[in-house]
């Protein structure tokens, strides 16, 4: 089965709320937003050492292809046009390129629940404190927020794995063109240095056999000279240790 493209993992995690659930996210979103500044604050100071926190600051402008009207500004209008006009896809795109960062850094998604539960530390008390608001609405915001996080949280997972699947593909990949070279190498090695040379050791071997003649005065010296040659050559020795070294790799 073919592998997703990122597309499709975009869509595939695209929320589908009910009425209630609308309702619920909505009831959170105008808290989320009222104390939106006072909650970076407040995260900064517990998280401000957290790699998945420091990339969260960052405004995310390159994340993946964007249309003009989908281009984030701060992760707040991103959450804001989801939950108040029903627009995901932008905000889904956000998280999958978040997750993606998170894999290809080599950070560790738990890290992203720390973030979470900062969330759920901050507004909880904000909400349950509110004088304001019934305690239907209360309630619907709590839900609201449970719900805003396990969207988010789903979406960060998926996208990480996905990249880390990404990732050992291409890994996979490298690996077997490297090996395909080495293996290339050993082959034009043998063929191309050790059978000359094997020839020529046969040869000079032939002539000794049949011309002892040829082994007095200079021409034996030369003889002898291009025997060790062949024999000694470094090539009689790298070629085993490649070929050794190859077959130890696969």
């Amino acid at each position: 089965m073919d592998k997703i493209t990122q597309g499709e993992l975009i869509s595939s995690l695209l929320p589908e709320p009910t009425e209630t659930e609308r309702e619920q996210l909505q009831d959170f979103f105008y808290l989320y937003k009222s104390f939106y500044e006072e909650f970076c604050d407040f995260a900064k100071k517990n998280l401000g050492d957290l790699p998945p926190f420091k990339q969260a600051s960052v405004n995310c402008v390159d994340c993946v292809e964007w249309s003009e009207e989908e281009c984030p500004v701060w992760a707040v209008d991103l959450v804001g046009r989801a939950i108040l006009e029903g627009k995901w896809r932008p905000y889904i795109k956000h998280l999958i390129f978040r997750g993606c960062i998170y894999a290809g850094q080599g950070l560790e998604v738990h890290y992203w629940y720390d973030v979470a539960k900062i969330i759920r530390d901050f507004y909880r008390p904000k909400l349950i404190a509110n004088d304001v608001q019934r305690e239907d609405v209360v309630i619907s915001a709590l839900n609201g927020m449970e719900h805003f996080i396990q969207i988010s949280m789903t979406a960060i997972e998926e996208a990480y794995l996905y990249e880390r699947e990404t990732i050992a593909e291409t890994e996979k990949k490298n690996r077997d063109r490297l090996n395909k070279d080495a293996q290339l190498l050993v082959y034009n090695v043998s063929h191309d240095l050790k059978q000359p040379l094997t020839t020529v050791k046969g040869l000079v071997t032939l002539l000794k056999e049949q011309n002892p003649q040829l082994l007095q005065g200079e021409s034996g010296s030369y003889l002898e000279h291009i025997y060790g040659w062949s024999s000694l050559s470094p090539g009689c020795w790298i070629i085993p240790g490649l070929v050794k070294q190859d077959k130890r790799k696969r």
